[in-house]
């Protein structure tokens, strides 16, 4: 059996003080959405998205700086919190533009995680915006798809190619529907706040179990799962999550993945890493608590 890690040196929670808006799909299940109302901007990968102009939102957003992120995910984001009605496969729209062939495509994450035909959603117009539902697989294809569970999701635009920019994402279950020049008016948001998200940072184990030392490159990802129920992951390890808890408690659990997809949890009679409790109410205190495990 290979060595797995066996231990997360220490987890902080920090509670930020962050009102929590979902957008409310229409009666049809149609969710559109402008740029601008992002529940989260975040820059990374060398890029960020910043604000641009539009005609038919508050303001558009362009990519701007960093390197492509053709073959990773890992580049700026821009998350959208959707409360789906109903679990299914939807159709996504992107109304984008950009300056030339290597400026003109993005990618789409489900709660931070890229989906086959969400990926290299490539061909925005090159002399202004329009509506784009076609990724690149092998081949160019017709329609960009997501499968997305029943309640909050998190979708996100992430960067592919610097300059793309966009001003409108729509999400339909309707295959057939194809966006009016500007778009469905912007759908409803329910501001009233559900939760917070949760910012979790932690150390990477360093050593495995026979105590060697424990390279980097050895982890091939590191994951989170809360009551039993996988919440997130990120590539290799040293990181940082950040996670929206609806009020309530939960339990959950951190631990690394190897380069062989050997998991270090009881199935492969290795002991948990690090437990951590996450009492999550309307108001709560910032909490900054240290673990480890001996």
């Amino acid at each position: 059996m290979v060595s797995t890690p066996k231990r997360i040196l220490y987890i902080s929670l920090l509670f930020p003080i962050l009102s929590h808006a979902a957008f409310q799909p229409e009666a049809d299940g149609l969710v559109s959405m402008c740029a601008s109302s992002y529940t989260s901007n975040i820059a990374q990968g060398g890029g960020q998205w910043v604000t641009a102009t539009s005609s038919v939102c508050p303001s558009a957003l362009r990519l701007s700086g960093g390197p492509e992120h053709k073959d990773d995910f890992d580049g700026a984001r821009v998350d959208f919190t959707i409360n789906f009605a109903t679990a299914g496969t939807y159709r996504v729209w992107i109304r984008c533009t950009g300056p030339s062939g290597s400026g003109d495509s993005v990618h789409v994450l489900v709660n931070g995680e890229a989906q086959p035909l969400s990926q290299d959603i490539n061909g925005c117009s090159l002399t202004g915006f329009d509506w784009l539902s076609q990724v690149f697989v092998g081949t160019q294809q017709d329609g960009a798809y997501i499968d997305v569970p029943a309640g909050l999701v998190t979708v996100s635009v992430a960067g592919r190619e610097p300059d793309t920019t966009f001003d409108k994402v729509v999400i339909t279950p309707d295959d057939t529907y194809i966006p009016p020049p500007d778009g469905p008016p912007e759908s409803a948001q329910d501001t009233s706040p559900t939760g917070k998200f949760v910012i979790i940072n932690y150390d990477r184990a360093t050593k495995k179990v026979d105590g060697t030392d424990l390279p980097l490159s050895d982890i091939k990802r590191t994951e989170v799962y809360c009551d039993g129920v996988f919440k997130t992951a990120e590539n290799g390890a040293d990181g940082q999550f950040r996670i929206f808890f609806e009020w309530g408690n939960y339990l959950c659990m951190a631990r690394h993945v190897n380069q062989a997809d050997e998991e270090s949890a009881d199935s492969n009679v290795v002991e948990l890493l690090v437990e951590f409790e996450i009492s999550v109410a309307p108001n709560p205190p910032v909490i900054t608590e240290a673990f480890t495990e001996d």
